[in-house]
């Protein structure tokens, strides 16, 4: 299959602009889901109903992105919840078991003192009085 191609002229071969020749740029940028109302009339003017499609996609994927945002936040509000939950089951887990609390030597936290707990070197594990 033999395809045609359209010649392209390389930069170097094109005709230099003849004196006195005014030469317009005009360059154009938005941001956002929805082009300005003159792009969204040029893009109509093309296909016909295409500025009411990218309306309604504007549309639908903010709403799309709500309820993302909504379900994110209402999982980092139950993890929150389930983290409360476990530190409380922890605390009465530890006051139960009769733990007493003391120091840390190096610095400004505390450690548990339980009987067969493991600190390292730097701590004193003292079992608690009775």
């Amino acid at each position: 299959m033999n395809k045609s191609r359209q010649q392209v002229r390389a930069p170097e071969s094109r005709p230099a602009p003849q004196p006195g020749t005014t030469v317009e740029l005009k360059h154009s940028e938005y941001s956002g889901q929805i082009p300005p109302p003159h792009l969204l009339r040029d893009f109509d003017d093309l296909i016909p109903g295409t500025a009411a499609r990218i309306i309604q996609w504007a549309e639908d994927e903010q709403r799309h992105r709500h309820n993302l945002e909504r379900s994110a936040q209402a999982a980092n509000i139950h993890a929150q919840r389930q983290q409360l939950v476990t530190v409380d089951y922890q605390t009465r887990a530890v006051v139960r078991s009769g733990a007493t609390c003391s120091a840390n030597p190096l610095g400004s936290s505390f450690a548990l003192d339980a009987p067969g707990a493991l600190y390292g070197p730097a701590y004193k594990v003292t079992p608690p009085s009775r």
